[in-house]
């Protein structure tokens, strides 16, 4: 089972799949800058965030501790 989870964006790593607009999509690379992350996708463009952003991303719910 699957749950979204609330990650600021300089928290989220390459093999990551973060929500957008209802749809999973994978993050395959990350570049971080002075105040910004780039998250690269499997999808074409990377998507810029903010350090601080929260974005959601979908996590195991066994990493959760839920059973």
């Amino acid at each position: 089972m699957t749950e979204l989870v609330d990650m600021r964006a300089d928290a989220i790593g390459p093999g990551t799949e973060i929500c957008i607009s209802g749809a999973t999509v994978l993050v395959t690379a990350v570049d971080a800058h002075d105040r910004v992350v780039d998250l690269h996708t499997e999808y074409g463009p990377a998507l810029r965030f903010l350090r601080t952003d929260w974005v959601a991303a979908a996590i195991e719910a066994e990493m959760l501790g839920a059973a």
